[in-house]
């Protein structure tokens, strides 16, 4: 069943969209995960879905997640106005990531769903996941890389124009924010980009993250800094 359609209910405009670049994800069972021994970096994942959707009231609905895993050309889309039965515990995290892993054998090339507001898709080729940055239709992408990477330097796409710090940024909602836990695969990204799509990377601004190295405490972060600037809007 291709679910192509069945996107978030709130216009494009009003989300902040993440998209998490992993170069591979750790194979685990729901008995590694009933007996405590979930993979780190699945935990990590984990951590990174709550901080993304889960508030003290309920989820996030202005929030979407893509995770894109190089090792086998497979995206994962959350959808924070459609997520259901993701709770903030780290089991029920696990069990809906794995339910999708599982099913990306099955989605060459179009998505399924997995469970509600989760959607999966595997691509022929690595570059064909970029059709998902032209189908958001956001002005800017944020690609975000740490103080302490030896990086920006290494691209030689780069525009110095296009450096920024994050606490410069303002509606995030105008963004596609990338978050690669690797610089290499944020160099790849962009390699990518330039062969193929040049009119993307027009839109692409680097964003360095100081003394925030954690997955899922940059996330935190951007979301706090979301709520401030809400937070100045309704003062005024």
């Amino acid at each position: 069943m291709d679910d192509n359609n069945e996107f978030s209910n709130f216009s494009l405009i009003d989300l902040t969209t993440f998209l998490i670049f992993i170069d591979i994800l750790s194979k685990y069972s729901k008995k590694d995960i009933d007996e405590g021994k979930t993979p780190q970096d699945i935990y990590n994942i984990c951590c990174t879905l709550r901080t993304t959707f889960c508030t003290s009231y309920g989820i996030n609905k202005h929030n979407d997640l893509y995770i894109f895993i190089f090792e086998n050309n497979t995206i994962i889309r959350f959808e924070g106005n459609n997520l259901r039965y993701l709770g903030p515990d780290e089991r029920s995290q696990a069990l809906l990531l794995k339910k999708a892993l599982d099913k990306s054998q099955k989605s060459v090339d179009f998505w399924i769903k997995s469970t509600p507001g989760i959607f999966v898709k595997t691509y022929r080729e690595d570059c064909n996941f970029i059709d998902v940055l032209i189908s958001l239709k956001k002005p800017q992408i944020a690609c975000m890389y740490n103080s302490s990477w030896t990086f920006p330097e290494e691209i030689i796409h780069l525009d110095k124009k296009k450096l920024a710090e994050i606490e410069e940024l303002s509606n995030f909602n105008e963004y596609i924010v990338i978050l690669p836990i690797k610089r290499e695969l944020l160099i790849t990204f962009t390699d990518m980009l330039a062969k193929i799509q040049s009119t993307i990377l027009d839109k692409v601004i680097f964003v360095k993250i100081n003394r925030i190295n954690n997955l899922p405490d940059k996330i935190l972060y951007i979301n706090y800094l979301i709520d401030r600037t809400s937070e100045k809007h309704d003062f005024r």
